[in-house]
């Protein structure tokens, strides 16, 4: 849980363990996030060293459990990623059941195709 008095912030919590990824592998990352109504914006990133490999930013998921993915294609080289959970708004955000799969080609052009088809919990 990230609680903020303030409308200007940008917090949170990142791992000190790594998640290892493999080169040329697909990627998806899910989790639960609760989100007061009108207050408390989640913002969940995967970071290289101190800059920001990917992310989903602007998480409001209205005072719902909803659970959000995304995903990270790889390249030539393995990759070791740390996982930050933010918080940019007053408010509070939770996160819950966060996980990290590696996915066939297959799979992300099915879940790809349901983000094009209006699905905002996929980036």
């Amino acid at each position: 849980m990230l609680t903020s008095d303030s409308s200007n912030i940008d917090f949170g919590y990142r791992t000190k363990k790594t998640i290892d990824m493999s080169a040329n592998s697909n990627y998806m990352i899910t989790a639960d996030v609760f989100t007061e109504q009108n207050a408390g914006i989640g913002h969940i990133a995967l970071y290289d060293g101190s800059k920001v490999f990917s992310e989903l930013k602007n998480i409001n998921s209205h005072s719902s459990w909803t659970t959000y993915h995304f995903f990270v294609k790889t390249a030539e080289d393995a990759i070791k990623l740390n996982l930050g959970l933010n918080i940019t708004n007053k408010g509070t955000v939770l996160f819950d059941n966060i996980a990290c799969y590696q996915i066939n080609d297959e799979t992300l052009s099915s879940l790809l195709t349901q983000q094009e088809d209006g699905d905002d919990r996929f980036s």
